[in-house]
């Protein structure tokens, strides 16, 4: 408000200085024109008197003119004394305004202040009020402390007696511990040698129970305990059997049962020794060029026999005539003979019947029938694959094999070499086999067989052929 007084005051002050200076510039130049025409303007001779009148005159003006122009003078120091009171205003203006602005800085850092000052009341309530609450749990806590202590000296009273509970019974323990070691000692080999005996007389027990009600279970314990010491005295027992109502049982088809185990055992000297050549039967009655051996499929309505005598290669010949006896049915083991790119069929080795092929007598629960198929013989056979190896070893066992697998993509190359050892024949499912397979496998022996597909009935084809190709059946 004093600002705009201040300014308005000057302003006022500088019209009036304009005005006064307008009005004498007009009439020092209307003074200058009077005279100027005056002395332009010829005069006629005038007498005396008006000579020295218009000296006066002349003098007059004169002294007019230089008071206007000490007047002149007087108004430009009055100018200059303005001009710097006008600069003195304007620098006490600016300070008003830099006081203003410091007023109206003060102004709101007061509004700020007042704020926070409003704020931190608010704060003091409320801390008040929880000062209030936490005096009020104070007073509740110091009466639950006297409770507690109450409580707590009877804490106090029934651990001093829990401790000594506790220390009566370390003592006790350690007293029992003591007895124990001592008693061990005179009697603890007394007492393993009493439980040995106890468990060896239930074991000797429950053969004598199991063997009076089932013989059958003396194979089973002879099968597991019995040495190439105890053969001797196994063959005197089987000649001392010999009848002529047994003499069908010591025979398989038209061989005798040890011929076909030697059989076996001449095939099994294999993995006996190491050999630097490959096995070879020496028996090759049935290794005919002309015959092979193989099994039958079906393309286009057309019968196609694949032959798998040898077992580094297969071969595929169309079927030209059925010389055998028996319906061609798909994966059937067959013998042919191939001439001029063409197969004949001489022999079908039917691997499923209705009644079991020279297969021992076995006691068949009757509340579940099922299919029976062709009895091999008690074979061990090595699966190599990994997948349905548990549904190939179920058929193979159906055909009287003893039948054992191996993943190569979970078991170790070492356990391998065990299973190989011990099988008679090997069957490789190429299609589900690593490639490193081949490194610890000669799929070139005639008791492997690499199968190119793999089903269940191509399995129970190929263990059959792969037995004939090895004359074991």
């Amino acid at each position: 408000m004093n600002i705009k007084i201040v300014q308005e005051h000057q302003e006022k002050i500088r019209n009036q200085r304009q005005k006064q200076k307008e009005k004498l510039m007009a009439q020092f130049m209307k003074q200058t024109k009077e005279t100027h025409h005056k002395q332009a303007t010829p005069s006629p001779v005038a007498p005396l008197d008006q000579l020295e009148k218009e000296k006066k005159l002349r003098k007059k003006q004169k002294k007019e003119v230089q008071n206007l122009q000490k007047k002149l003078m007087q108004e430009r120091q009055a100018v200059k004394e303005l001009k710097q009171k006008v600069k003195q205003s304007e620098e006490t203006i600016k300070k008003l305004k830099y006081d203003n602005w410091n007023i109206t800085e003060q102004l709101s850092e007061m509004e700020r202040l007042k704020e926070e000052v409003r704020k931190l009341k608010e704060i003091v309530a409320e801390e008040q009020a929880k000062r209030a609450n936490l005096a009020h749990k104070i007073t509740q806590m110091r009466a639950e402390k006297e409770q507690g202590l109450k409580a707590g000296k009877k804490m106090l009273e029934l651990s001093n007696q829990v401790k000594q509970l506790k220390d009566s019974n370390a003592s006790l323990r350690h007293k029992l511990k003591n007895y124990e070691l001592l008693s061990h000692e005179e009697y603890g080999h007394l007492k393993q040698e009493v439980n040995h005996l106890q468990k060896e007389v239930q074991i000797y027990r429950n053969i004598k129970d199991q063997t009076a009600k089932n013989p059958m279970y003396l194979m089973k314990y002879m099968k597991q305990h019995m040495t190439s010491d105890h053969l001797p005295d196994l063959l005197t027992l089987l000649e001392g059997f010999i009848s002529t109502e047994n003499l069908q049982h010591f025979y398989r088809g038209r061989n005798n049962v040890f011929y076909l185990y030697m059989r076996r055992v001449n095939l099994l000297n294999y993995h006996l020794r190491k050999r630097e050549y490959l096995y070879k039967i020496q028996n090759k009655h049935t290794r005919h060029t002309a015959e092979r051996l193989g099994y039958l499929n079906q393309e286009n309505n057309e019968w196609i026999f694949v032959d798998i005598t040898e077992n580094d290669c297969t071969q595929i010949y169309p079927v030209k005539e059925n010389l055998s006896k028996h319906e061609l049915k798909v994966d059937t083991p067959v013998k042919a003979t191939v001439q001029e790119g063409k197969a004949s069929i001489t022999v079908c080795y039917p691997v499923s019947s209705n009644k079991p092929i020279d297969k021992p007598e076995k006691q068949v629960s009757k509340s579940k029938p099922s299919k029976e198929y062709a009895y091999f013989g008690p074979f061990k056979v090595l699966i190599i694959g990994s997948r349905f190896l548990s549904e190939y070893k179920k058929r193979l066992e159906q055909h009287g094999c003893l039948v054992e697998t191996h993943n190569p993509y979970e078991e170790s190359y070492e356990i391998l070499k065990g299973k190989i050892s011990r099988s008679e024949i090997t069957l490789i499912c190429e299609r589900h086999v690593p490639h490193g397979i081949w490194d610890h496998v000669e799929k070139k022996q005639p008791f492997v067989n690499v199968l190119k597909k793999d089903s269940k009935d191509l399995i129970s084809t190929n263990t059959y052929l792969t037995l004939q190709r090895c004359e074991l059946i």
